[in-house]
């Protein structure tokens, strides 16, 4: 990296069931891609970092979405990471930790609640930089009225007739 001068490397972060251990046969795998630092790669022709893990996390992607003679492995979501689909596919430890400051949205605390970092040897200092979003210091009162938000959005997408045999989604 540029500031530390040590090697990086794609952390991989489950996040939702992958996350949360509990994956089943029908299971799409939420994922955000991170990396420690800025910086840019070595070799004859360098890349920067972020471009350098963007066409990495592709790759990887990629693979997974697959479909061979037997199938594939995973559908993957990427819309979990910092800005959804209008952000950047892969975001530093620098980048991530400014948008949930500025930008975190309640939802996303429930979200990161379940990450898990399946990849890289960084996965403890990832779980330090998020912590403070997700668990705060002092009572946070937003955090109700977020709750009965997507209590609300939930059981107003429920009620829809094309859920009332939904087991994810519809009444039950």
């Amino acid at each position: 990296g540029a500031e530390s001068g040590s090697d990086q490397t794609l952390i991989v972060v489950g996040m939702g069931k992958l996350g949360g251990g509990e994956l089943n046969a029908s299971s799409d795998v939420d994922l955000v891609f991170v990396y420690p630092e800025a910086g840019t790669t070595d070799g004859s022709k360098p890349l920067a970092n972020q471009e350098f893990f963007e066409r990495l996390g592709r790759r990887v992607i990629a693979t997974l979405n697959e479909v061979t003679a037997e199938g594939f492995v995973f559908r993957v979501d990427m819309r979990l990471r910092p800005y959804g689909d209008a952000g950047p596919l892969c975001s530093s430890f620098v980048a991530l930790e400014t948008y949930l400051i500025a930008q975190g949205r309640t939802w996303e605390r429930y979200a990161w609640l379940k990450a898990r970092a399946l990849t890289g040897e960084q996965g403890e200092a990832l779980e330090r930089l998020i912590e403070p979003f997700v668990f705060r210091k002092y009572l946070d009162y937003d955090a109700y009225g977020g709750l009965r938000d997507v209590h609300r959005q939930i059981r107003g997408q429920g009620r829809r007739r094309d859920y009332e045999s939904n087991i994810k989604l519809g009444p039950g």
